[in-house]
């Protein structure tokens, strides 16, 4: 060391930097512990809160100003609690999310009562209460701490525990009311009189009971009838009719909101949209951006070289000098069909120009909206996530509602990429029929996992057709018979859904609009489950049998039309003629035999360790000298026989299989308390070296259990339920396995 100085490693502070693209807020809800936890989603993981709106990642951190609200909360407690959701969904998640941030909450808070009370006592003697409940009955539920509210299929609902628990028994529709319930609504009047309603009157032009202390949602509707009712509880002296007051905007002027523009549709999934203003806080800073673009719409520039740009909300006033020059020669030489690369970010900003309307027809923007999302898919599959909806909102917003089934046409999306709901893309489709959705949007209709089937993997083309056609059979059956399509005969109540329209997008006052839309959500009703579950697993049986493949699917209920039609079309029933005309032997074309010179080593490996297994059994069965033996010149003789092995090699079937339920139960009833034993420890998925264990003691090896196994349900329920060389339960015989040794009381070897 030269001097009385030297270097000292200071650590390199975190540096500030953009967003991610991918990064996403989500507020989950543990039920059992009663709080909000917050949860950061992003590919560039580890994504950690710090506080002060800072989120830190491996090389930084980047800022939401807006989560620093939550610091009390998140720091000190690591969650919200019940008690103050009222002030995080009325305040804190509002700000953050008018922000433009993609944030979501399993919870979500609603201005629709739970419950809707109507009185009339037009007939003193005979008081009447129409009940009308908006949540279901049997699936709400209260949490200590989040008074006045219930939750409810994600939602809370206003509504206290005390009106909802004294009403609960009563159904919707008209109730008589007797002196105590009428008691008791008048109690409950005062706590919660946002629930109670006149029926035919409008609730905007009665008078309101003047309070002190005004709470939140209790604003009832007060007439003659209902103050007569509960003139006990009422000072209705003090009553005065109460001006609602002006809707203001962000500015603080009294400017009334125009009604909501409804648009009708025809169905059969899609009812009505609607669409109203949506004021964001970022409205203002980003309707210069739509100025500037309308300024540049028709801006041709010169030449440039590519410089790379990654911007959370890219706009021009995030670009240099070199940045904004490639963006306009980009997209101008787009605009001419000779598609350059470029950064994602660039995209988006002309993906904003867009929807904003900066320029062009509003055909030609939805067409070069397709056209970004077709030329640029490919290196940037995160366009699937964006543009769907995107593209969904500029047809609803711009009168283009006829052409959403363009979208699946020209993409053909994957269930997950149809947002917020898939009846948004496959409306066109379902006029058809249900034939005509994408393949696997039918699979995931179905609870029968048809993709992971042995069979189908052999044959997919072959089970996709027939499906199909199978689907496209029926509807024209329906069609013929009742003059209605397939999709009739399944009736879901329609349901209705809010969303943002462009969220997480560069949007002017123009362009941010709130969407609602009413539909019939078919691809969620249980019914259509349970019937396609039945084609699916009959479908594929008739495809089993014609192809003379062991094993058949059980678990489903089919009307007996249904699956003579589905016969028919699978050709089940020409196989079932000819059986019966034809009784000359069926000659099989011998299979090719292939021999796995691997696994034949592995299994003479377990052979010669089960010989020395068997040998040490022998050894230890010989009599063993005393000392006074080995002096005597007698020998004592050797055993004349070798232990006999147990016998759960053998199979034995039950003489009489109609004294069972199903074929499950009798190959159940057919198993040895050691074969019980060791299937029960397959479905529970015990390792390799435990189920060698267990053969060890019956003085055998694994692969001789599985034979055994497989022989003894080939002859009860016609097919091999396990892989012989791994041992692994096939997936559609593990739940009536599973079922069928719980229900079993012991077969004949038992």
């Amino acid at each position: 060391m030269d001097g009385p100085f030297y270097d000292i490693k200071i650590p390199r502070r975190p540096s500030e930097q953009t967003c991610p693209e991918d990064f996403a807020i989500h507020f989950a809800f543990l039920r059992q512990r009663g709080v909000l936890r917050l949860d950061l989603h992003g590919d560039s993981m580890p994504l950690q809160y710090s506080g002060k709106g800072r989120i830190l990642l491996q090389n930084g951190f980047f800022r939401i100003a807006q989560l620093a609200t939550l610091d009390p909360f998140l720091i000190e407690r690591r969650f919200i609690p019940s008690k103050f959701f009222k002030i995080f969904f009325r305040v804190q998640y509002p700000k953050i999310s008018a922000c433009g941030w993609p944030v979501t909450s399993e919870l979500t808070m609603e201005k629709t009562p739970a419950l809707q009370l109507c009185i009339d006592t037009t007939d003193p003697g005979n008081p009447v209460c129409n009940v009308r409940w908006n949540i279901r009955r049997e699936a709400f539920s209260f949490l200590d701490g989040f008074e006045e509210y219930v939750i409810c299929d994600g939602c809370c609902y206003p509504g206290p525990r005390s009106v909802l628990n004294t009403v609960a028994h009563l159904s919707d529709g008209i109730h008589k009311l007797d002196e105590a319930m009428l008691t008791a609504l008048r109690r409950h009047y005062q706590d919660a009189p946002y629930l109670f309603t006149l029926q035919g009157e409008d609730p905007r032009k009665a008078n309101l009971p003047h309070r002190a202390n005004p709470q939140i949602h209790k604003n009832p509707s007060v007439n003659p009838v209902i103050q007569q009712t509960f003139s006990d509880i009422l000072d209705l002296s003090d009553s005065r009719p109460a001006a609602a007051p002006p809707e203001r905007n962000l500015a603080g002027s009294s400017i009334p909101s125009a009604p909501p523009k409804k648009i009708s549709m025809d169905g059969p999934a899609l009812l009505s949209f609607s669409h109203t203003a949506n004021i964001r806080a970022e409205n203002g800073k980003f309707s210069f951006f739509t100025i500037e673009a309308r300024r540049f719409a028709e801006y041709r520039p010169e030449k440039a070289e590519f410089v790379p740009f990654t911007c959370y909300w890219p706009i021009y006033s995030k670009m240099s000098r070199e940045q904004r020059a490639w963006y306009f020669y980009w997209r101008d030489q787009f605009r001419q069909r000779n598609a350059l690369k470029t950064d994602l970010s660039y995209i988006f900003v002309c993906i904003y120009e867009l929807i904003n309307r900066a320029y062009g027809s509003v055909e030609e923007g939805l067409d070069t909206l397709f056209s970004l999302w077709r030329t640029y898919r490919k290196p940037f599959p995160r366009l699937d996530y964006y543009m769907p909806v995107y593209c969904a909102d500029y047809m609803i917003l711009n009168g283009l509602h006829n052409r959403l089934g363009e979208i699946q046409q020209h993409f053909s999306l994957a269930p997950g990429s149809m947002r917020p709901f898939a009846e948004l893309y496959i409306n066109d489709l379902l006029r058809e029929g249900l034939h005509a959705l994408p393949f696997e949007l039918l699979c995931e209709l179905s609870d029968y996992k048809l993709l992971q089937s042995r069979f189908y993997q052999q044959q997919p083309e072959l089970c996709q057709d027939m499906i199909r056609q199978v689907l496209s059979e029926l509807d024209h059956a329906m069609r013929a018979a009742k003059n209605q399509p397939l999709l009739s005969a399944f009736s879901p109540a329609p349901v209705t859904i809010n969303w943002t329209a462009y969220s997480g997008a560069v949007c002017g006052r123009s362009a941010a609009r709130q969407i609602c839309a009413q539909y019939i959500p078919y691809t969620g009703d249980p019914a259509i489950r349970t019937f396609l579950t039945g084609v699916f697993k009959h479908t594929e049986n008739g495809l089993r049998k014609r192809s003379g493949y062991a094993g058949r699917l059980r678990g489903y209920t089919l009307s007996q039309p249904v699956c003579t039609l589905i016969d028919r079309v699978t050709g089940v029933s020409s196989v079932k003629a000819a059986a019966h005309t034809d009784h000359s032997p069926s000659v099989q074309t011998p299979q090719p035999i292939e021999i796995d010179l691997e696994a034949a080593k592995k299994l003479e490996l377990a052979s010669w360790e089960n010989t020395k297994r068997l040998i040490d059994a022998v050894e230890s069965t010989q009599q063993t000298p005393q000392d006074a033996d080995i002096l005597s010149p007698t020998v004592t003789p050797l055993p004349t026989s070798v232990p006999q092995m147990p016998e759960q090699t053998q199979v034995s079937l039950p003489a009489d299989f109609s004294q069972y339920a199903d074929a499950y139960t009798a190959f159940a009833a057919a198993l040895s308390q050691f074969q019980r034993t060791f299937l029960s420890a397959l479905l529970d998925g015990a390792s390799y070296d435990t189920l060698s264990t267990l053969a060890a003691r019956e003085f055998s090896f694994p692969e001789a259990v599985f034979e055994t196994l497989n022989e003894l349900a080939q002859s009860c329920i016609g097919d091999l339920i396990l892989a012989p060389d791994s041992g692994e339960i096939y997936e559609e015989h593990k739940q009536a396995l599973q079922h069928a040794l719980a229900e079993s009381t012991g077969g004949p070897n038992g």
